[in-house]
């Protein structure tokens, strides 16, 4: 935690909250463990052993919606060293459960494009990739990877011949295209999507 705090406090501007000493009540990481214990005690105190184990089991379940939310937010999706983060960075899932519950956070590339906007105002860019269900449904899928690689390779392999910039076909191993490319005709999905799940390494595999 530390070694966060100083990368934290040594990347940010010298005014910010972060900037102060360790000890510091101003010290935004304290003040999260210290809410934490608070709450942990309170449940102690009003629920007992049951409720911790109650809370332990929500916050358990949080964590696995949260992560998997991360997960398949960028998922296969590349982005050149340097380069300015675009629309087609992200995946969106703009279904009317998701956005309702979520907030609009599903029309994820807007988000990520104009952080500040309010988020009745976001929308579904141009060129950004969607996925076929919600978010909701998709967090539930990737933890059946073998259903979740069917669904997502193909779209991935769509996104490797129309979106992606030659900076990127070339993280991914593949050559410059001849001429632009933005429509959807004449890409050969299936041959795209063998050739992904061939650079996918295996179950168990770390990545290269």
């Amino acid at each position: 935690m530390r070694r966060v705090w100083r990368c934290v406090r040594d990347r940010g501007p010298p005014h910010a909250p972060w900037a102060r000493p360790w000890f510091s009540p101003h010290n935004r990481f304290l003040q999260g463990i210290v809410l934490q214990m608070v709450l942990v005690g309170l449940v102690v105190a009003l629920a007992g052993p049951s409720g911790i184990v109650a809370f332990a089991i929500t916050a358990g379940i949080n964590v696995v919606v949260i992560e998997a939310g991360n997960y398949i937010g960028h998922y296969g999706l590349v982005r050149a060293p340097g380069r300015p983060v675009r629309p087609r960075h992200s995946w969106n899932a703009p279904r009317f459960f998701s956005t309702s519950m979520m907030v609009n956070l599903p029309r994820h590339s807007h988000h990520h494009r104009s952080a500040g906007k309010p988020y009745w105002e976001l929308t579904v860019l141009e060129d950004a990739p969607v996925y076929p269900f919600g978010t909701a449904v998709m967090s539930a899928i990737a933890l059946f990877p073998s259903l979740f690689f069917r669904i997502v390779e193909p779209r991935l392999a769509d996104w490797d011949e129309r979106l992606a910039s030659d900076d990127e076909r070339a993280l991914l191993g593949k050559p410059r295209r001849a001429a632009p490319d933005t429509g959807r005709t004449g890409v050969d999905v299936e041959a795209a999507t063998q050739r992904r799940a061939a650079s996918r390494p295996a179950a168990g595999e770390a990545p290269a």
